[in-house]
């Protein structure tokens, strides 16, 4: 879907991501709702971003996650039969600075952390690449393809001992990072300095990793 401005009316300027706010919730539930949860200043080309991350006892399934009542399209799933995992929904939400955010799950998860982004002046809402990177390293990369300006966010859930870690980001921005129910999750966004291939990593120090998941989405 296209978004916004007119691009034939106005100089075509890179998107702009803003970082809105992190929300938890702790204990094991099937069915996450943040109510009223903030999603950033009203724009006619906002898209509003969630990175959804949670641990459970065994694979779980993120199904359905709605913002405002609508039904986000959900991309970016990590291996559904980890122990944790990394999601990313997005809608087009024109209006409001709030929102009750809804995450359910195909069985109980042991917590859930959303981390909520806006983006301005898409020419579209659908991603332009979308990677995933399932090995359990201490270091954890991938790589996008991506055109100059694109906006990039990427979330990095590690399981266990890995909560006395450290986590960097190389090249991007760091937006959060705080341990949840014995696991570790963090989050990070960058603006694509030339076009091509665009490397992602997150690398730990001080901890250890035995299960981590890294997902990255590109918008254009």
């Amino acid at each position: 879907m296209r978004l916004g401005i007119v691009a034939s009316a106005v100089a075509m300027l890179p998107p702009v991501i803003s970082y809105v706010l992190s929300s938890d919730i702790s204990g094991v539930a099937t069915t996450y709702t943040f109510t009223d949860h903030p999603i950033g200043a009203a724009a006619p080309s906002r898209l509003v971003v969630v990175c959804i991350q949670g641990g459970a006892a065994g694979g779980r399934t993120i199904t359905s996650v709605t913002i405002g009542g609508v039904a986000a399209t959900i991309v970016a799933a990590t291996n559904a039969s980890s122990t944790i995992r990394n999601v990313f929904a997005y809608l087009a939400v024109p209006a409001g600075t709030t929102a009750t955010i809804v995450v359910n799950s195909s069985a109980s998860l042991q917590q859930c952390r959303i981390n909520v982004y806006s983006i301005t002046g898409l020419q579209s809402s659908a991603p332009i690449d979308v990677q995933v990177n399932n090995t359990a390293t201490a270091t954890t990369g991938l790589s996008l393809t991506a055109p100059e300006g694109a906006a990039v966010i990427a979330g990095f859930s590690v399981s266990g001992g890995a909560t006395a870690a450290t986590w960097s980001w190389p090249g991007s921005a760091e937006n959060h990072d705080a341990p949840l129910g014995g696991n570790d999750f963090s989050v990070a966004s960058k603006t694509a300095p030339a076009a091509g291939t665009e490397a992602i990593s997150a690398t730990g120090t001080g901890g250890t990793s035995s299960t981590s998941r890294l997902s990255a989405v590109a918008w254009s």
